[in-house]
């Protein structure tokens, strides 16, 4: 296969040692995330899919695109079955943000600007707060906290204690009966990244989750009701 981003890795890859300032932590010390936090104690040469890797990290799809091309870490790299992760290499990246934003001071909190006076300066204000929102800068897993929306941690705690609205990060894994299935990002560690190419990444309500395993369950039903009738 022709390697479409020249610094990638293309063969076997090496997990190089840390840096002696770091890997000092484990991240289960670095970040309440339990997405992150599970990476800890996994196999380094396990491989992750681009959506899984996206999952982990809380990046989009379009975001490790562009790190790929510009050969930013975490390294990815091709093989016949399409872009893979070194599991090993994601937790590396995640742990030396995390441990990067412990080594650095906290600056002093800056005084509050002063009340804007005129509409032009309450636009400014509000447009400023949209570029925030749209182009995520406030990135809260790398800083050690817990991504918007996700309360719990575990999945079984996110159903069993879950609010309607509380939310769970999954891959939509197609299945043969037509549709997808939510599954849980997290247990999607202990199957092949192969059986989990095609699934997306999804980040939805504990409402939205049970909506869709309804469906998946009513096809399912009904195609062993057809099946039993043949």
């Amino acid at each position: 296969m022709t390697n479409a981003y020249p610094l990638l890795e293309i063969a076997t890859f090496r997990v190089a040692p840390y840096p002696q300032c770091m890997g000092k932590k484990s991240l289960a010390e670095l970040t309440v995330d339990p997405f992150l936090r599970t990476l800890e104690g996994r196999d380094d040469a396990q491989l992750l899919t681009v959506e899984q890797t996206a999952g982990f990290l809380a990046r989009s799809i379009t975001t490790l695109a562009e790190w790929r091309a510009s050969g930013k870490r975490p390294p990815g790299w091709i093989d016949d079955a399409g872009i893979r992760y070194p599991l090993g290499e994601v937790r590396r990246y995640a742990r030396e943000q995390l441990e990067r934003l412990a080594l650095t001071p906290t600056p002093p909190a800056p005084s509050p600007p002063p009340a804007p006076t005129t509409a032009a300066e309450e636009i400014a204000k509000a447009v400023d707060q949209q570029a925030v929102d749209d182009y995520g800068l406030d990135d809260p897993i790398l800083t050690g906290r817990r991504r918007k929306g996700v309360r719990h941690n575990s999945f079984a705690e996110f159903v069993a204690l879950g609010a309607a609205d509380d939310e769970w990060v999954f891959l939509m894994v197609p299945v043969a009966q037509g549709g997808h299935r939510p599954v849980d990002l997290i247990s999607t560690l202990d199957i092949s990244a192969d059986q989990v190419a095609e699934a997306a990444c999804a980040q939805m309500s504990l409402t939205e989750y049970l909506r869709l395993l309804k469906e998946h369950l009513n096809r399912y039903q009904n195609e062993m009701t057809t099946t039993s009738f043949r």
